[in-house]
C-alpha cells in the first residue's frame, strides 16, 4: 500500500468516523472478528476430521464433515460480507488496505489489541487453507488410485511417460493383455 493511499483512506475515515462512534464500532468489528475466529476454528476441526476420514476412507464421516464445512463456508462468506458492509458505510473501498487502515484506527483509540486478534485470524485462516490443500491431495491420490485400478480392471493398456537416452519424453504404453475380469 503506498503512503499517498493510506493516507487518503485514513483522511476518509477522520471525516466518517466520529468520536463516539469509534467506540461502538469498535465493538462491532471485534464481534465481527470473534465470529470469524470462531468460524474458521470450526472450519478446522472439519478440515481435521475430514483429512481423518479421507485416510480411513470413511465414507459416512467424510460425507458428515463435508456438510460441516459446506456450513462453515457460508458462515465465512457471510461475515466477509457483513466486514465489506461495514467499509462502505464509513465511505471506504472494500480493499484489505482500507480494513487495515480502520483496524488501525481503532487500534489506536478504544481497542488495543483488535489488530493482534486480526493477526490471529489471519493465522488460522493460512492454517484452514493449508489443511484444504492437503485434503485436495489426498483426494487427488485417491482418484488417482481408483483410475489406474480401473484401467487395469478393464483390460486397457496404462500409459507411462519414459525417457529415453537423450532426455526426451516418450509414451510408452504398459498394458495387459487382456482384461483381468469379465462381468
Amino acid at each position: 500500500m503506498t503512503a499517498d493511499t493510506q493516507l487518503a483512506i485514513k483522511d476518509q475515515l477522520a471525516t466518517t468516523v466520529q468520536p463516539a462512534i469509534t467506540a461502538q464500532l469498535a465493538t462491532t468489528v471485534r464481534s465481527l472478528i470473534e465470529q470469524e475466529t470462531a468460524a474458521t476454528v470450526a472450519l478446522i476441526n472439519s478440515l481435521e476430521e475430514e483429512k481423518k476420514a479421507l485416510s480411513t476412507r470413511d465414507s459416512p464421516g467424510l460425507h458428515k464433515c463435508v456438510e460441516i464445512k459446506a456450513k462453515t463456508i457460508v458462515t465465512l462468506e457471510q461475515l466477509s460480507k457483513y466486514r465489506l458492509n461495514i467499509l462502505a458505510a464509513h465511505g471506504l473501498d472494500s480493499s484489505n488496505e482500507a480494513w487495515n487502515v480502520l483496524l488501525q484506527t481503532l487500534a489506536k483509540g478504544s481497542d488495543s489489541d483488535i489488530l493482534d486478534k486480526w493477526n490471529q485470524l489471519k493465522v488460522l485462516a493460512k492454517r484452514s487453507y493449508e489443511l484444504n490443500q492437503v485434503n485436495g491431495k489426498i483426494v487427488n491420490r485417491t482418484r488417482q488410485t481408483v483410475q489406474r485400478l480401473l484401467t487395469i480392471l478393464r483390460g486397457q493398456p496404462d500409459s507411462v511417460d519414459l525417457y529415453d537416452q537423450l532426455g526426451r519424453s516418450t509414451n510408452r504404453q504398459r498394458g495387459v493383455s487382456g482384461p483381468v475380469v469379465k462381468a
